[in-house]
């Protein structure tokens, strides 16, 4: 699966409620950064954006970039 595919199907189970899909398809060195969660691991990621998954029910992903061989940009729409 390429790391393009990889985050579509995060997000989808972000908006989900599947944390089990979602924890299966990031890495251990995963690192996440967003405007108020600049470079947090995966285990800061899991305990700072996993508990306000509820809020948010659907993802419209307008744009996703791959930068390198680790990296994607994601610009998306939310749904609440």
């Amino acid at each position: 699966m390429d790391s393009i595919e990889i985050a579509r199907r995060s997000y989808a189970a972000y908006a989900q409620d599947d944390r089990e899909a979602l924890e299966a398809l990031v890495a251990p060195d995963f690192t996440f950064s967003s405007g108020p969660d600049p470079l947090l691991d995966r285990e800061g990621y899991f305990e700072r954006c996993w508990p306000s998954h509820g809020a948010l029910v659907a993802f419209n992903l307008v744009r996703l970039v791959e930068i390198g061989d680790d990296e994607i940009l994601v610009t998306y729409e939310a749904e609440r």
